[in-house]
């Protein structure tokens, strides 16, 4: 019913309950058309996050996408919510986590600074306030994160004099205080250590991703026994072989074992890309056929005297004479009463 579309009549027909039950699934439908094409970068940390999410705890938590902050943008970049009070991610960087978690992941290109810290605070803030109710989001169960390859030092200068930023034990953790109730951290993941943070020190391009960060992701996913999150974790491993293909060809030259590794960790998205090349081929090819088949068409009809020249060349956006001569060559004549302009 929801390919339907309904008239005033029918809409003022519909109970309450129905009318909202509509409205829902059409602001649904808006949100992911309205969803901008997302950068690799931003798949890639999405593919982070969910293997992060599911290895801990399964289909306890949700990783929401480009949540809109109502029916129009601005759209929070990841909102990590996890579906109840006892329910906990393992990792260090997900410790100060509540229930709803507002995440800006800024790519190694995008700047860190004041802006993009009030604009995760605006995000958060308008979260909560857009709720239908406190009890759905209280304000003491949602989180502020924000991650990125590399730290702005300027920023955090300018952060820790002011006495908005502390180190956390834990490398690669900053808190910030003083400019929100929410908590907040910013996390820098080339700082993080670990093997269990290998990947998020490989994410990063121009071939700066560390080798042994590399063979590090590897050797996890090798490790892992749950298939969803070896997808995410190949997924990961994808963007960090595009972002670093230098990198990746040294290290098959050196260790041929690992090469044969990696083509067989990422061979299901190797034959993902290939089977989307070979339909984007073969729509161009039928493209191309359906085209050349049009034009044979056209050809046709004017020889017979059911279309003239001017219409025919128009209807494919030719020349009147580059028209004519291809009739020609493909064994049709012209018309006697057809006057071709030269």
């Amino acid at each position: 019913m929801m390919n339907e579309l309904l008239t005033q009549a029918e809409i003022l027909a519909l109970s309450e309950a129905d009318r909202q039950d509509w409205r829902d699934k059409i602001l649904e439908q808006l949100r992911w058309l309205n969803v901008y094409p997302k950068s690799d970068w931003h798949r890639g940390f999405e593919a982070f996050l969910k293997a992060d999410a599911y290895e801990a705890i399964g289909g306890q938590a949700e990783v929401i996408v480009e949540h809109p902050l109502g029916e129009a943008p601005p759209r929070i970049d990841f909102i990590v919510w996890l579906h109840d009070d006892e329910t906990k991610l393992q990792k260090s960087i997900y410790r100060i986590f509540r229930r709803f978690n507002v995440i800006e992941y800024k790519n190694p290109h995008d700047n860190l600074n004041w802006r993009v810290i009030y604009k995760a605070i605006g995000y958060a803030s308008l979260y909560l306030g857009l709720a239908k109710s406190e009890e759905e989001r209280p304000k003491d169960q949602i989180t502020i994160s924000i991650f990125r390859a590399v730290k702005n030092p300027d920023l955090f200068k300018e952060l820790e004099e002011a006495g908005h930023l502390e180190a956390d034990e834990i490398k690669g953790i900053y808190h910030v205080h003083g400019l929100t109730e929410f908590p907040f951290q910013i996390v820098i993941m080339t700082e993080l250590e670990g093997k269990e943070y290998a990947a998020a020190r490989a994410m990063i391009d121009q071939d700066r991703a560390k080798p042994e960060d590399i063979m590090q992701l590897l050797d996890c996913i090798q490790e892992e026994k749950d298939e969803i999150v070896r997808d995410h974790m190949r997924e990961v491993l994808d963007l960090i072989s595009k972002k670093n293909p230098t990198t990746i060809k040294t290290l098959g030259r050196r260790n041929t074992e690992m090469s044969d590794v990696l083509l067989e960790i990422l061979a299901p998205k190797l034959a993902e890309r290939d089977a989307k090349r070979d339909a984007e081929r073969d729509a161009k090819r039928d493209a191309k056929r359906d085209a050349e088949h049009d034009k044979i068409l056209l050809f046709s009809i004017v020889q017979e005297g059911s279309m003239s020249l001017e219409s025919a060349a128009a209807w494919l956006h030719l020349p009147i004479q580059e028209f004519t001569n291809q009739m020609v060559q493909n064994g049709f004549t012209i018309p006697s009463n057809a006057t071709v302009q030269q």
